[in-house]
């Protein structure tokens, strides 16, 4: 089996299409059989509350252990649980209650781009394209534009989605490359709609009914 940080790994990985991915066996992971758990965590009521002892207790953020075989850093290992809300009120904030976890991180220093580290991507998605879990679900492929690019399978009933997104963050001077931080993320992630969640122009245009009325 492939060690996630092989680089000659990710650079054949990325050269294939998700049809020729689905057949090869380098690509064989477990994390295709913690998929179904985490998928049906985000059926809950209060979708992936169950996931951490902090968000069962209520709380808005916690922490799990990373899925078997994902080869990460022993410090790298958790996986971050995010509970936007629940039916009795909003708990955090956001569209989405989540589980994500981070399976490749830029080097420490290494100004690179995103189209040096889009195979890390390509490989987690390869992977994903191989899971019996994701079957029938709605598949839409990375844009490739950005400093945000994802693969995304959307659950046609229940609209559940799993994702492998790159993300690029940048801090410090603009003007100044040298002082330039770049940092690259590629994160699994499943996820699921806050059950409190209210669109912000429907809220706003119900808080402007509502002061209409009492007028």
């Amino acid at each position: 089996m492939l060690s996630l940080f092989s680089r000659a790994a990710f650079v054949t990985a990325f050269g294939l299409s998700l049809a020729a991915a689905a057949t090869a066996e380098d690509y064989k992971w477990p994390l295709c059989d913690a998929l179904p758990q985490l998928i049906e965590a985000g059926k809950e009521t209060t979708p992936f509350k169950s996931m951490s002892d902090a968000t069962n207790r209520g709380e808005s953020m916690g922490y799990r252990d990373a899925p078997i075989g994902q080869k990460m850093e022993s410090e790298k290992r958790r996986c971050f649980v995010y509970v936007a809300g629940s039916p009795e009120g909003v708990v955090g904030g956001g569209k989405h209650n989540k589980i994500e976890c981070v399976t490749y991180r830029s080097p420490y220093g290494e100004q690179l781009t995103m189209s040096e580290v889009d195979p890390e991507r390509a490989y987690l998605g390869g992977i994903l394209g191989t899971c019996e879990a994701l079957k029938g679900w709605t598949y839409m492929q990375p844009t490739g534009t950005g400093r945000t690019n994802n693969d995304t399978w959307t659950h046609p009933e229940t609209g559940i989605q799993v994702l492998a997104e790159l993300e690029e963050t940048r801090r410090g001077s603009k003007r100044s490359r040298a002082r330039l931080s770049v940092t690259h993320e590629v994160t699994f992630i499943v996820r699921a709609l806050n059950p409190s969640y209210v669109d912000p122009d429907v809220a706003r245009a119900q808080r402007e009914a509502e002061a209409a009325l009492s007028e």
